[in-house]
């Protein structure tokens, strides 16, 4: 995403913008990778398995602190997904009225 902008306020929330997108990318590499069977015991997956896995994981937590059954795996990754969204758009829109 590209934003001309002479506005120096408006440059945190371009940086926010840009490390949201960087999340995104690479998580869906690293589900990609994943599907991959030679790519899985590979050091790129891990290492996106370090830097994405984190942040679903403490939404795991989050949400088993207040549940005795147990949530299916991919809710967590659903959650951040979706709030990194709806967060962007907020961030973009935040932007343009800035500008």
């Amino acid at each position: 995403m590209i934003i001309h902008t002479t506005n120096i306020l408006a440059l945190p929330l371009i940086l926010a913008v840009w490390c949201i997108d960087m999340f995104l990318l690479l998580a869906a590499i690293r589900f990609v990778l994943s599907k991959i069977a030679a790519a899985q015991t590979g050091g790129l997956c891990l290492t996106l398995q370090r830097v994405t896995d984190p942040i679903p994981t403490a939404v795991h937590r989050r949400l088993m602190r207040q549940r005795t059954t147990p949530i299916p795996g991919w809710l967590p990754w659903l959650i951040v997904i979706l709030a990194c969204l709806v967060f962007r758009h907020l961030l973009i829109w935040a932007v343009f009225k800035i500008l």
